[in-house]
């Protein structure tokens, strides 16, 4: 919302989903009284053993969207100052991102009028998910994802809301079902 008025675009969203996670609390309920030491140290390595791997997800995806979205600085060399402006133009993004319990949801506005080129920013979002599925794959600790492509608006700043996560959520939980990414037919389309 900006100065009170709801402004909604179409959002292009990427969930992505850490598989796994419930089944390891799936006989759990509330914090145990701890008779031990050993008790409580056990405790902690069981949510260790799920922290981790977020935390590595988390981490790759927030340092691979930093290295995507960065204009090499050695095309200022090659190219004439005004096409270097131009490539620094059309390289912009408004990708953000936010996390969401086991997984992430990173987004970008295609009416963003900033934005020169907003495929950009959705041939971002496919790379950082297949990067991501891969990476997953080979630790042992796979994803599932969704990409898709519907009207949001963000209700604070980086609080995507709206058909675009709904839809995406929907993809990933209930068509992706095994560590891929699901990309929908509008998403394609567009």
């Amino acid at each position: 919302m900006k100065s009170g008025k709801l402004v909604a675009y179409n959002y292009c969203i990427a969930f992505i989903d850490l598989l796994g996670q419930r089944e390891e609390y799936k006989n759990e309920g509330l914090l145990p009284n701890f008779t031990s030491d050993e008790e409580r140290e056990a405790f902690y390595q069981k949510i260790k053993k799920t922290i981790v791997p977020i935390f590595a997800l988390q981490n790759d995806a927030e340092t691979m969207m930093a290295k995507a979205l960065t204009h090499n600085p050695e095309y200022q060399k090659i190219l004439p100052p005004e096409l270097y402006q131009s490539y620094i133009e059309a390289r912009k993004s408004n990708i953000r991102h936010q996390r969401w319990s086991d997984g992430l949801v990173f987004f970008t506005s295609l009416g963003d009028a900033d934005i020169k080129c907003p495929v950009i920013g959705l041939f971002s979002l496919f790379g950082l998910a297949g990067s991501l599925c891969f990476m997953g794959l080979s630790r042992e600790q796979p994803i599932r994802g969704a990409i898709d492509i519907a009207w949001g608006l963000e209700l604070h700043d980086g609080e995507l809301y709206g058909a675009a996560v709904a839809k995406a959520y929907e993809l990933e939980s209930y068509v992706a079902q095994y560590p891929r990414i699901i990309i929908s037919e509008r998403t394609i389309i567009f």
